[in-house]
């Protein structure tokens, strides 16, 4: 069995607010203090899921061959909580729900994302690494063109932000 899956995220952010949380760092370079930053988002996430199943037995007896594939699209709505801890070292926690079971979408998919990133000197660059949990719940239709698929994915992910 081979499993394939392609997933694009799209959205905008609204910053409700950035709050001092501290003195000034001390460097004679940067005077900027330590701040928490408060991040609405909407948006959504793309999925592509292609499943294929080879059987072959001996002699070329039961051979078949098993080919699903969907795409569908959720709209996702969410939260990002930042904090600038020392001078260009950041870390962020971003969660997001959609599905809801508009349309062709989910019935629920779901998503937690925490990392770490320090801004590079040149172009406001921030390579970011941290984990991710991502859930969704799809089905479809129902007979023999039925397709259903719940699953988890996590684990770590390597990231970059670009700030324009």
């Amino acid at each position: 069995m081979t499993s394939k899956l392609f997933i694009l995220e799209f959205g905008g952010l609204y910053r409700a607010g950035t709050w001092d949380i501290g003195s000034p760092y001390n460097s004679f370079v940067q005077k900027a203090k330590p701040s928490v930053t408060l991040d609405f988002l909407a948006g959504g996430r793309y999925w592509h899921l292609n499943n294929e199943l080879d059987i072959h037995g001996s002699l070329g007896m039961l051979s078949s061959e098993i080919d699903k594939s969907r795409k569908w699209v959720d709209f996702i709505v969410g939260g990002r909580i930042g904090l600038n801890f020392y001078k260009k070292l950041t870390f962020e926690v971003r969660s997001d729900i959609g599905g809801f079971g508009l349309g062709s979408s989910s019935k629920i998919a779901w998503n937690i994302v925490s990392a770490i990133g320090y801004e590079l000197p040149w172009y406001r660059i921030t390579p970011l690494i941290g984990y991710r949990a991502l859930y969704d719940d799809f089905s479809t239709e129902s007979g023999s063109n039925s397709f259903e698929s719940k699953f988890w994915l996590h684990g770590p992910v390597l990231g970059i932000a670009f700030i324009f």
